[in-house]
């Protein structure tokens, strides 16, 4: 049942990543902090954010058939 989970946290957070850079990209930067262009994200960060993303399905899958096949062995 942890797999299961940890697999849905691994694919949610490309996305909670992705919309946390939004949100900050948009905040008001002042001072000493900020005046400056802040970049996105570059090639590498977009494909390890993919990769995330898929590692986490990939795993999804796997575990699934795992507990499929553990409470098929329990019966």
């Amino acid at each position: 049942m942890m797999y299961i989970i940890t697999s849905i946290i691994v694919i949610l957070l490309p996305f909670i990543i992705v919309l946390y850079d939004y949100w900050d990209r948009h905040q008001p930067k002042l001072g000493a902090v900020g005046n400056g262009v802040r970049e996105g994200f570059n090639g590498f960060s977009i494909i390890m954010l993919i990769l995330m993303f898929l590692s986490g399905v990939l795993n999804l899958i796997v575990a699934l058939k795992k507990y499929k096949d553990f409470k098929k062995s329990q019966s």
